[in-house]
């Protein structure tokens, strides 16, 4: 939720920011203009952009300001404002042409990167055994969410350049198969059915879930978005469930995922996902379809004396 900007009304120009639909050329840089004043519906502030279908989340937009020139602004110090833009154009090409943001990018994700990792080991002091294999078998890295548009191979080959170095010099080698695992066989589209579908038979491999069943919920907003609550044991309230994702329309992609109390962020996965948690976050992660088919969904566990 977007607390710390002020409130957005209907009238403001707003640009979109750090979300799928600002990486699309259509509108990366276009100015949207608010035909309602931001309202609060499922846990998230939201407004009307003019020409968008649906509404948008306050937290991937920021206000801009248009303030025209007018006819009784001193021509003098209008002359020098047209040409500090000018000069800020062009400033702005040479930095560009320098690299110098590559290097700045880079930096920033070396240090960030080792802090990460350096703050992992450092909490679990003497089990140094336990940590080198929980770290082996568990550590997931997000680089489809570090959202800098125009820099967005750079800032995956630096990741990956980086992580291979940092890891082996700590004898992690199997952190290398887990980040390329994460980048390949990625679907454009997964069926909720098929995903609930999967995860009960691995959870009843050893057939202690026989004849039960768990819960899924789907909670279909009036603005066509959906909710989606899961849960390994059956007839749980929406707010108890341990998994919690919004589904956006009408793309389709999941926008929010929550699991247990802790909303699923670059560093929470430095601790790995696993089963359904790990695929939901892979299909979150590279804005992957998720074709809410709920009349086809099954809920119960696959018997195991049924094999």
């Amino acid at each position: 939720m977007n607390e710390t900007m002020e409130k957005l009304q209907k009238g403001d120009k707003v640009v979109m920011h750090t979300c799928v639909e600002s990486k699309n050329p259509k509108y990366a840089g276009k100015i949207w203009n608010v035909t309602s004043d931001q309202f609060e519906q499922s846990g998230h502030f939201s407004v009307m952009l003019e020409g968008f279908s649906g509404s948008f989340a306050t937290e991937f937009l920021q206000r801009v300001q248009i303030n025209p020139v007018s006819a009784m602004d001193d021509p003098s110090e209008i002359e020098d404002t047209l040409d500090l833009g000018r000069l800020v154009e062009v400033a702005m090409i040479d930095i560009k042409k320098s690299g110098l943001v590559q290097k700045a990018v880079r930096g920033r994700l070396e240090a960030t990167i080792k802090d990460v990792i350096d703050d992992v080991f450092k909490s679990y002091g003497d089990f140094g055994k336990e940590l080198k294999e929980h770290v082996k078998s568990s550590l997931n890295v997000n680089f489809n969410k570090l959202d800098l548009p125009e820099y967005n191979t750079l800032v995956a080959h630096t990741v990956k350049e980086k992580l291979n170095e940092l890891t082996y010099s700590l004898g992690v080698e199997k952190l290398k198969t887990q980040m390329d695992t994460l980048l390949a066989d990625i679907k454009p589209e997964y069926k909720l059915s098929e995903i609930i579908e999967e995860w009960l038979k691995e959870q009843n491999d050893d057939g202690d879930k026989d004849d039960e069943y768990c819960t899924v919920i789907v909670e279909t907003k009036s603005y066509g978005s959906q909710w989606i609550y899961i849960d390994e044991e059956a007839d749980k309230e929406k707010y108890e469930c341990n998994i919690k994702m919004l589904v956006r329309h009408p793309e389709g992609t999941i926008s929010n995922l929550k699991i247990g109390n802790m909303d699923i962020n670059a560093k929470s996965i430095m601790w790995g996902l696993h089963d359904i948690e790990g695929k939901l976050f892979t299909i979150y992660a590279h804005g992957s379809k998720l074709i809410v088919d709920e009349d086809d969904v099954e809920t119960g566990y696959p018997n195991s004396y049924e094999d």
